[in-house]
């Protein structure tokens, strides 16, 4: 008998990459998540004061309305949820250092299209086109219908059926209706 050998991978807490990634959750919120590579905070040292002397901020832009804020954050964490207060708008986010009045930015995401908060208007529509399209009249619906749920197993014009003028009785047998 084959036994197949068993493989065991784990996966790396870190891939020494710098990147930003921002992720659309809802129309009021976003996702962070983020990862500064050793040569990026090496050479970051050699530029500027020590990098654990900044403090960590994610910069969020509006890049719709143009504005942008801060946002401070912790120094050890690599993800956040962001709530934003306009939706069906145009985001990107920086990571970046703040000391004092200077921002360094380290990075900066990809750029994320919020959805709109509310259903679209009746009359503010956008013409759909459908490809492939055959349109059924009236008997082509009755037949598929009756087809679907076993009245008939020869399709039929519904148009020749026998309807009692009696209320409450059909071609399909007898119902109450209260």
């Amino acid at each position: 008998m084959y036994i197949p050998k068993t493989e065991y991978y784990e996966l790396p807490n870190k891939y020494d990459k710098t990147v930003v990634r921002l992720l659309v959750q809802s129309p009021t919120r976003m996702f962070v998540y983020w990862q500064v590579s050793d040569d990026f905070v090496k050479n970051f040292n050699l530029h500027h004061r020590a990098y654990a002397e900044w403090s960590p901020v994610l910069k969020i832009r509006n890049i719709t309305m143009n504005y942008s804020y801060d946002l401070p954050i912790d120094p050890f964490t690599t993800n956040y949820y962001i709530e934003v207060k306009d939706p069906d708008c145009e985001y990107q986010v920086e990571l970046g250092r703040r000391l004092k009045n200077e921002f360094v930015n380290i990075y900066t995401s990809n750029s994320a299209q919020v959805p709109r908060s509310s259903p679209l208007p009746i009359n503010d529509y956008e013409e759909v086109i459908y490809r492939n399209y055959i349109k059924l009249d009236m008997t082509d619906k009755f037949t598929i219908y009756s087809r679907k749920n076993g009245y008939f197993s020869e399709a039929q014009d519904y148009t020749k059926l026998a309807f009692s003028d009696e209320i409450g009785t059909s071609s399909f047998g007898r119902y109450d209706m209260k």
